[in-house]
């Protein structure tokens, strides 16, 4: 009589839980102008539209305004120009408003709409904080295809020209440099915000 075979062990070691990623804390002054700076395509409006969600910010995009436009029977590079005059002169007209921190997207490559931001939230008693989406100009290029409009060749080279230049340079100094992966974990801490919160963008946490 042969022995009484024993069956198979099915059990498997337990798994652990997943472990959530760190989150970026981003402090953001009441009083404020936030710039989300960075090349087309970088991740901009992406970024805008996380930090919209919390009180207290009035976020502006020129997307918004490029969506209500494009309905019109002209080419976008007729348009771009207005776009972007209609954007620049409602965020300037906000600054002068009662939300606590006004958010906007703008390359910050141009020198001029560098300083038109500026002087607007000088005069307006606001403080300006520029937080630069650092994406490669290769990464922004993949970016513009992915939400199907891009740049003429001409106009990125421009813009890629310009934001090495700066970055170069220094950048102006911006308040925050995320990176794209760390944009996707930013938490707003606006002094209401958890506390508990770790990773604090202003050192660049990963």
């Amino acid at each position: 009589m042969t022995a009484p075979t024993r069956a198979a062990s099915t059990a498997t070691a337990p798994t652990r839980p997943a472990v959530p990623p760190t989150p970026v804390r981003l402090d953001l002054a009441a009083g404020s102008l936030v710039v989300v700076a960075g090349l087309p395509g970088a991740g901009k409006t992406t970024l805008l539209r996380r930090l919209s969600r919390y009180d207290g910010v009035h976020a502006l995009d020129a997307e918004d305004v490029a969506g209500r436009l494009t309905g019109l029977p002209l080419p976008y590079r007729v348009l771009r120009p207005l776009v972007h005059t209609a954007h620049l002169v409602r965020v300037v007209a906000a600054l002068w408003s009662a939300h606590p921190r006004v958010l906007t997207t703008d390359p910050f490559t141009s020198p001029l709409r560098r300083g038109v931001l500026r002087t607007a939230a000088h005069l307006s008693g606001r403080r300006l904080q520029v937080v630069r989406l650092d994406a490669s100009p290769a990464q922004a290029r993949d970016g513009q295809q992915r939400r199907g409009r891009r740049l003429s060749r001409r106009r990125t080279a421009r813009h890629e020209q310009r934001y090495l230049r700066w970055v170069a340079a220094g950048g102006h100094d911006p308040d925050v440099v995320l990176s794209r992966q760390q944009a996707t974990r930013v938490v707003l801490h606006t002094g209401v915000a958890d506390r508990a919160a770790s990773g604090h963008a202003g050192s660049a946490a990963s």
